[in-house]
């Protein structure tokens, strides 16, 4: 569904809590929102496990009730003894996982599993001792409910809606027991097009991905540096959505015969935003330097040759 954010909904049953009334909640909060929220109940370590991997959210929360030893109760009804699950579980199953950014851990005691799964996952909340369920649904309402429309959830999205979340638990005095666990990622950026030491025309399209972990205020460039020379020619990159990024009408080298065949090195930069103001030269669409300033995050570089 293309667009829609997905939040994978892991309710684990138990005496103490039913998932339903908070399930409800989330699904009334988000009504007009471009939120999908995908109920799986869970009974063991396995169910954790495949949710993750195959229902292909973006957001996951765990609904349930904890131990103080940050153990997850599942109590399946039929069943005269429950289950634990360990924090070490709960964080081992999101090693690898790339395309999920939030975990949402709203079970009392949920703290240790908040920090370890922070080793895997960029945003996650926990909580650090025991409160009641009137309050951990209330933190997920407005949690969710102050959520930007957006396909994907950045650091900004994120503190908006942990803000929103807490202050709702101004009134019980919880406040204080919902930790965040934010992982910075570096920026990153790849170029993919034209390829390594391919033949290309002097006006080319260049084409990369990059980790939507961009700062604020940040550019990205396209670089060609002829070997035969020490200037590095500059082009902004403006056309960039969802991962990916274009640049249309790279120029490598001069018109005519001179430049032909010749190989020039190409790459791909971003400049933060103290970089990009106090470069005279990246104010503008197009830059010519004799060198790339300190303090810029460098993609992948290879030769290519001017056709």
């Amino acid at each position: 569904m293309t667009g829609i954010q997905k939040v994978l909904f892991l309710a684990a049953q138990s005496k103490q809590v039913q998932p339903a009334s908070e399930l409800h909640a989330i699904e009334k909060s988000v009504l007009g929102k471009k939120l999908e929220i995908l109920n799986s109940p869970i009974g063991s370590v396995d169910d954790i496990t495949e949710g993750i991997q195959t229902k292909g959210a973006q957001i996951v929360h765990f609904c349930g009730d904890g131990k103080s030893s940050g153990n997850l109760i599942i109590e399946l009804e039929g069943e005269d003894k429950g289950r634990d699950v360990k924090p070490q579980e709960i964080a081992g199953a999101f090693e690898g996982v790339k395309d999920i950014s939030c975990v949402v851990l709203n079970y009392c005691y949920s703290a240790e599993a908040a920090k370890l799964v922070s080793q895997h996952i960029d945003y996650v909340t926990g909580i650090n001792d025991r409160i009641d369920r009137e309050a951990a649904i209330a933190f997920s309402k407005s949690f969710y409910g102050a959520l930007k429309d957006d396909k994907t959830l950045d650091f900004d999205g994120f503190q908006k809606a942990v803000v929103a979340g807490k202050n709702a638990l101004s009134i019980q005095g919880a406040q204080e027991n919902i930790l965040v666990y934010y992982t910075p990622r570096a920026a990153e950026v790849q170029l993919i097009e034209p390829a390594n030491n391919s033949t290309v025309p002097m006006n080319t399209t260049f084409k990369g991905t990059y980790n939507k972990n961009l700062p604020t205020d940040s550019t990205m460039w396209v670089y060609v540096l002829p070997l035969e020379d020490d200037k590095y020619y500059l082009t902004r990159i403006d056309d960039y959505k969802d991962g990916a990024w274009k640049r249309e009408d790279v120029v490598l080298g001069r018109e005519g015969e001179i430049d032909r065949g010749k190989k020039f090195q190409v790459g791909v930069l971003i400049a933060d935003k103290e970089v990009t103001s106090s470069t005279k030269d990246l104010n503008n669409e197009h830059a010519r330097l004799s060198e790339l300033p300190s303090g810029v995050q460098k993609g992948n570089k290879y030769e290519i040759v001017r056709e």
